[in-house]
Formats: structure tokens, sequence, C-alpha cells
């Protein structure tokens, strides 16, 4: 909001991206923060939801335990 009202943004251009942790970052702003952005590209990283704890993410990047399409809905 700060960035809007300090230079005069378009809300209806705000997008957000990101690669590897920045990525995972970028997929948690879009979850968490749906209206704030009109979309985003999130590369080389894992969806929102898909671990808990750094072992998981870990084992998740490796490709093992990814969870189902239903349960990563269920995160958001």
């Amino acid at each position: 909001e700060t960035m809007v009202l300090a230079h005069g943004l378009d809300r209806g251009r705000i997008f957000i991206t990101g690669l590897s942790a920045g990525g995972a970052m970028t997929s948690a702003m879009l979850a968490c923060y749906p209206e704030i952005f009109e979309g985003g590209a999130i590369i080389a990283s894992l969806p929102y939801g898909s671990a808990k704890t750094v072992p998981e993410a870990f084992d998740r990047m490796r490709g093992h335990g990814m969870p189902s399409e239903r349960q990563l809905q269920k995160a958001l």
C-alpha cells in the first residue's frame, strides 16, 4: 500500500515473481494475499502448502511425498 500511495502505482498492474526460494515466497504471497496481486510467476519452486518442515521440503524437491492436488487446494 505504501508503494501504491508513494508512487501512484496502478493496483491492477501489480505482479510478483520468484525463482527457487523466491518462488516459494511468491507462492506464499499469492496464496495469502490474492487481493494484492494481478498475477505472478513461480519458477523452479514448490507449490504453497507442499511442505511444513525443512526436511519435508527437501523430500519434496527430490520428488518424494508430494501432496495430492486436492490436498494442495485445501492448503489455500
